[in-house]
C-alpha cells in the first residue's frame, strides 16, 4: 500500500463535488471541512486526525465514482493519500476491512439523499403574502394612547418618517398610503382618548 502526504493549504478544495474521484484521504494533522447546503457554504462536518474522507466514490457504490460533497482544508492540514489501484489490491487480503468500509460509505450516501431532498423540498417553498394584516405592536397602542393626538410623534406613528412625504402640521386627514395598521391604532387613540 502506497500512501502519499501532502500538504494543504488553508481554504485549498481537495475534493470538489461531482469529479470523479481517484483516490482518498486520511487526515494525518490539522481540519478538513465537508462542505454543503446552498452555495456550498455551509459546514457539514470537520473531520480532525485519523479521519477518512473521499472514500465513497472510490468504492463505486451504486455505479457512482463522483464525489458527493467539496472538502477544503481549515488552516494547513496534512493528508494521506491512498489511489483506488492501490486500495483495491490492499482492500481484497482484508474482506471485513472492506464491508466496513462500504458500510460507512452506504451512510454517508443515504445522509447525502436525505439533506439534498430536504434541501430540494426547502427550496420549493414560495413565500407569499400574508393572509391578514399582522396585529398592530403593543407599544404602538401605548404610545398611541400617551400622546395628544396632533402632536409630533402621532404624525410620526401615523405617516412615517419619510422626507419625501408631506407631513401635515396639524388636522387628521387620513392618507392615501397610511398602512392600515397605523390607521386602526389612531382610530383606536381617538375612541379611547379623554376629550
Amino acid at each position: 500500500m502506497a500512501l502519499k502526504e501532502e500538504l494543504t493549504p488553508p481554504t485549498n478544495g481537495s475534493l470538489a463535488k461531482g469529479e470523479v474521484g481517484k483516490e482518498m484521504y486520511i487526515v494525518k494533522t490539522g481540519l478538513v471541512e465537508v462542505m454543503g447546503g446552498e452555495g456550498n457554504t455551509e459546514v457539514l462536518a470537520t473531520l480532525t486526525e485519523g479521519s477518512v474522507f473521499g472514500e465513497i466514490s472510490l468504492l463505486a457504490l451504486s455505479g457512482g465514482n463522483r464525489r458527493t460533497a467539496d472538502v477544503r482544508s481549515k488552516g494547513f492540514s496534512n493528508l494521506f493519500i491512498l489511489s483506488k489501484s492501490d486500495l483495491n489490491e490492499s482492500i481484497v487480503h482484508y474482506p471485513e476491512a472492506q464491508e466496513i468500509l462500504k458500510k460507512k460509505a452506504r451512510y454517508l450516501m443515504k445522509q447525502n439523499a436525505a439533506r439534498e431532498k430536504k434541501s430540494n423540498t426547502d427550496a420549493e417553498i414560495i413565500i407569499g403574502n400574508p393572509e391578514s394584516t399582522p396585529e398592530t405592536p403593543r407599544l404602538v397602542h401605548t404610545v398611541m394612547q400617551v400622546v395628544p393626538p396632533n402632536s409630533g410623534t402621532a404624525r410620526l406613528l401615523k405617516y412615517g418618517s419619510r422626507k419625501s412625504s408631506r407631513i401635515p402640521q396639524g388636522g387628521n386627514k387620513k392618507k392615501e398610503n397610511t398602512p392600515e395598521w397605523i390607521n386602526t391604532a389612531i382610530a383606536i387613540v381617538k375612541r379611547e382618548s379623554p376629550k
